[in-house]
């Protein structure tokens, strides 16, 4: 049972930090054992250079996350005060965005080419960030720097929300075509063919559920259905009266090729689910071997998975033709039989 408690909590949580106390005056103060890298043993926050600057590259994994940056120095008493706030606020933040930070002392090709001129200061940098400045430059966070809560608010308040809200088996099925594998080019269609689906009675989109949304753009559709409401379609997915939130993977559009996910609801496990699905692979190997599959509408990549899958003798094709011809020659075979 349960499990899945945790989608609940993800959008607060955000109180108890309170204010910051005492007052300015550590310009003087000569530099303390671990003051050159503050960052250095925090799991939230990632240290940056130029090596592993993330700003401005095209990421390995692709995935598109929102970072935030802390731009600090050495010997910046304003900075010193806001270390520990940024870090309660990396915290709070992880599995939804990117934390990082950049000692502007040691890296000062970093700072200058970020544009920044004084210390300390944040930014978050929003992949396809519809302002064009803020997309190259970042926004800047210009709250309460004395609260750990302002600063995750104001990062989770720029997080994009691709979810889908579903309302209706109308645009449920509009949700699943995107879904489907089609040879046909759609701005729409995602390029795993796959879909997930919250049940929820959550009146706002779970954080960790929305940065996933944004994460995996055009690779994966994600849908909410909001409970009571959704009631009849939670019935006909067949996950009618379980606890609530419970999230559902719909595999090439069709709902007999569905499951529950039954694992962790954190980050990390839940990035790692996601990921599964990379490249459409493992739907592929849901797609039904019968004359009832529209083999041309399947791209080359996906019929050379299915061949595998189902260890069918094609080792004299090449071309996409040829795999076509192959499945069709296997299925009417096995008909046949």
């Amino acid at each position: 049972g349960g499990g899945f408690g945790g989608f609940q909590d993800m959008g607060g949580g955000f109180g108890g930090f309170g204010g910051m106390g005492g007052g300015h005056g550590f310009g003087g103060e000569q530099a303390q054992p671990g003051d050159e890298r503050p960052f250095q043993d925090d799991p939230h926050v990632q240290e940056l250079s130029k090596e592993n600057y993330p700003i401005g590259v095209q990421r390995a994994d692709k995935t598109k996350w929102v970072w935030v940056i802390m731009y600090h120095s050495t010997w910046c008493g304003t900075c010193k005060q806001l270390i520990p706030k940024y870090k309660q606020a990396a915290k709070t933040l992880k599995g939804s965005v990117m934390v990082g930070a950049v000692n502007c002392g040691e890296h000062k090709a970093v700072c200058t080419k970020a544009g920044v001129t004084k210390y300390p200061i944040i930014k978050a940098f929003v992949p396809d960030d519809d302002d064009e400045v803020a997309a190259k430059t970042g926004r800047v966070f210009t709250g309460d720097r004395s609260s750990a809560a302002a600063i995750s608010e104001w990062v989770l308040s720029l997080l994009p929300n691709y979810v889908l809200p579903i309302y209706s088996e109308t645009n449920l099925q509009d949700m699943l075509n995107a879904c489907k594998r089609s040879k046909a080019k759609s701005r729409e269609r995602v390029s795993w063919s796959v879909c997930m689906l919250l049940f929820t009675d959550k009146q706002q989109t779970p954080m960790l559920y929305k940065s996933l949304s944004g994460q995996y753009r055009g690779k994966v559709a994600f849908g909410e259905v909001r409970m009571p409401r959704g009631a009849e379609l939670a019935n006909q997915l067949g996950v009618g009266g379980r606890k609530l939130p419970t999230l559902v993977v719909i595999c090439n559009g069709d709902l007999s090729l569905k499951e529950v996910y039954s694992g962790e609801v954190k980050a990390e496990p839940l990035r790692k689910f996601v990921a599964g699905y990379e490249g459409g692979r493992k739907c592929s190997k849901t797609v039904k071997l019968d004359a009832s599959t529209d083999f041309n509408s399947l791209t080359a990549a996906v019929l050379k998975e299915l061949i595998k899958e189902h260890d069918v003798d094609c080792k004299y094709a090449m071309e996409k033709p040829d795999f076509v011809a192959c499945l069709r020659k296997h299925v009417g075979a096995a008909d046949a039989a």
